[in-house]
């Protein structure tokens, strides 16, 4: 959102940022559970039963084609 509390949408005209490692958790803090939530949120849009997952999404469940 911005100051005025409208959402808007952030573009990546060159494509998506640079990989840092340290923006992501290592593998073993994501269990079956969690990754299965984000693989869905990533297929639908959508989170199952209105559950947001605890750990932010792995670097391959984000789409930077927008």
């Amino acid at each position: 959102m911005n100051g005025s509390g409208k959402w808007v949408r952030i573009w990546f005209p060159r494509g998506a940022p640079n990989y840092y490692k340290e923006t992501e958790l290592p593998d073993d803090k994501y269990d079956a559970g969690m990754l299965r939530m984000w693989e869905a949120f990533e297929k639908t849009g959508m989170f199952e039963a209105g559950l947001v997952p605890e750990l932010p999404p792995k670097r391959i469940h984000c789409s930077w084609d927008i």
